[in-house]
């Protein structure tokens, strides 16, 4: 009897095991922890095959290009630091095929819910255009939909954030809030 309430307890407990275990933290982006400094950075992206652009960074400031995220090439990549540390990513890459932007965003959101859960998805359109009335890309173009998904993870003040612009790229950014936080106070004190 005992033997068969342990087991019903453990078959229930089984998907939350599952579940639990599928979800990874937000910690960092392609392998480097916010938190890193500078040469941490440049040398974690380097191993990535991503070329820094010197001329358009600064130390608050890396653009990286040559990127490959999920097997999509060519992705530029601004890492923020404040303090000497890294607490944002900003990856941009352009839509492949180019008439299929909405699907290629879906891809790259369908992607990141299996690696971080689900996220939450944002879609809001402005009149005369709404969601589903298949003038979705004309609203996106004309600046007049929003599209996003948020993954958050309260536990360490992080999040991801995928949208499509109205250039039709797909842009996610990566951050820690806590050192974001820090960084804005910094700006608005200059």
């Amino acid at each position: 009897m005992l033997t068969k309430k342990l087991l019903s307890i453990a078959l229930m407990l089984l998907p939350l095991y599952g579940i639990s275990q599928s979800r990874k933290p937000i910690d960092g982006f392609f392998g480097i922890k916010f938190g890193s400094d500078l040469e941490t950075v440049k040398k974690g992206m380097a191993a990535k095959g991503a070329r820094l652009v010197v001329d358009s960074s600064s130390t608050d400031v890396l653009l990286f290009d040559g990127v490959t995220f999920e097997n999509r090439k060519n992705v530029q990549v601004f890492v923020k630091l404040v303090d000497g540390k890294a607490y944002e990513a900003d990856l941009g890459f352009p839509t492949e095929p180019l008439d299929k932007p909405v699907e290629f965003y879906n891809n790259v959101v369908k992607e990141l819910n299996e690696t971080y859960g689900m996220g939450l998805v944002t879609r809001n359109f402005k009149p005369p255009y709404n969601d589903g009335d298949g003038k979705e890309l004309e609203a996106i173009k004309t600046g007049n939909a929003q599209i996003f998904t948020i993954w958050a993870d309260e536990a360490n003040d992080n999040a991801i954030d995928v949208m499509l612009d109205s250039t039709l790229y797909t842009i996610i950014i990566v951050q820690n809030g806590t050192l974001q936080q820090t960084a804005a106070n910094k700006q608005q004190k200059e």
